[in-house]
């Protein structure tokens, strides 16, 4: 019987910092929401504006 690792909370964090640290590079405009369950960020919505 192996022993199941459990899924470190910190690499969505992670994950969510490398996205914020692109689009910040990159000029976004826009919207990030990051939706939380259980203290985890589970789901990432972006709204990106465009100018015109």
């Amino acid at each position: 019987m192996s022993a199941e690792k459990k899924p470190d909370s910190r690499h969505g964090i992670e994950k969510l910092k490398e996205l914020m640290d692109e689009l910040s590079e990159n000029g976004f405009y826009g919207e990030l929401t990051v939706k939380f369950e259980a203290g985890k960020a589970v789901i990432v919505r972006k709204t990106e504006t465009v100018k015109v």
